[in-house]
C-alpha cells in the first residue's frame, strides 16, 4: 500500500465534496514525512502534539528564514527592533 500525500488527499475530498467530479489521478504519493502540529481539545483538557504526514514535493514549503523571524511568527518575539 502507497502512502498518500495528505494535502492531496484532502484537496481530492474537497473537491468531490464541492463538484463531485475530482480525479484520483491528482493525488500524489507521500514520498516524506513532514512535521505538522496537531491540536485537539477533550474535556478541559488542550492535547498538542507533533505528527509525522506523509507529503509529495508539490507541498512542501521550505524557505529560509533568520532566527528572528521563527521566533516573531510563533509569537515568542515581540514585534519591534531586534538588537
Amino acid at each position: 500500500m502507497q502512502l498518500k500525500c495528505a494535502s492531496c488527499v484532502s484537496e481530492y475530498l474537497e473537491k468531490m465534496n464541492s463538484n463531485g467530479d475530482a480525479d484520483w489521478e491528482m493525488v500524489n504519493e507521500g514520498i516524506t514525512l513532514v512535521p505538522a502540529w496537531q491540536m485537539q481539545t477533550m474535556g478541559v483538557q488542550q492535547i498538542v502534539a507533533c505528527v509525522a504526514l506523509p507529503t509529495c514535493m508539490k507541498h512542501i514549503g521550505m524557505k529560509e528564514t533568520s532566527a528572528a523571524e521563527r521566533a516573531l511568527s510563533s509569537g515568542l518575539l515581540l514585534p519591534g527592533p531586534v538588537l
